[in-house]
């Protein structure tokens, strides 16, 4: 799998997609596949993505196909990646392992950058490995109240967050309970338990506990 993957998720069900090049609600710029800008000057490596026929003086009307987007989204991930840099460097990145890293870059998409560095409590926490105090500073701004990210996009911010904290996406994988069936064999247990963070072995062992109390409840019924 991709190690992209779970971030072009997220995205595209974040930013949309779409094949023909449409304006979004909040500047109405052009945008096209997976919230790639078109109003901005496109490298030469977008602009042979996009093609001959791409006319960046009227967008309205062009299309790609899906591998084209899917191309032009690589490239928008390597730029973030670049943006990101060396606030986190790809390393950093690397180690916060598949959902933190995807949190991290989907923030660069959404805020830039730039915005993204100012968030320097929340940096050091990452690096700490204090989920729960990077997830406070994604939510909370300088003043107590909500973040400029949280007050745009609550319901996104909150579940990037959430994401940051536990170390995985609710939407995609829930925590099992006593009142879920679980397949025991589809999910993934960590090999290496001296590798997880305290947070991250607390989240796993109020896994295992949940389920070992679903089987018991089960065998007593």
């Amino acid at each position: 799998m991709s190690k992209n993957a779970l971030v072009r998720r997220r995205l595209e069900e974040k930013e949309g997609f779409s094949l023909e090049a449409y304006k979004d609600s909040e500047k109405k710029l052009w945008h096209i596949g997976i919230g790639h800008l078109l109003e901005q000057e496109q490298s030469e490596e977008e602009l042979d993505v996009l093609g001959a026929d791409f006319d960046e003086d009227n967008p309205e009307g062009f299309t790609i196909t899906e591998e084209q987007a899917y191309a032009l989204f690589d490239i928008d991930v390597q730029d973030a990646l670049d943006d990101i840099y060396p606030f986190f460097t790809l390393e950093q990145l690397d180690e916060l392992g598949e959902v933190r890293r995807s949190v991290i870059i989907e923030m660069t998409f959404q805020m830039g950058g730039g915005s993204l560095r100012k968030f320097k409590n929340f940096k050091q926490a990452v690096l700490d490995e204090d989920w729960e105090k990077a997830a406070y500073e994604m939510v909370t701004g300088s003043k107590g109240g909500p973040s400029k990210w949280m007050k745009q996009t609550p319901n996104r911010c909150q579940s990037a967050a959430n994401a940051m904290e536990s170390g995985y996406f609710a939407e995609y994988q829930d925590t099992p309970t006593a009142d879920t069936e679980t397949d025991a064999d589809a999910v993934d247990i960590p090999t290496d338990l001296s590798a997880l963070s305290d947070t991250d072995l607390l989240t796993w062992q109020k896994r295992f506990n949940d389920e070992i109390e679903r089987r018991l409840n089960a065998l007593r019924t």
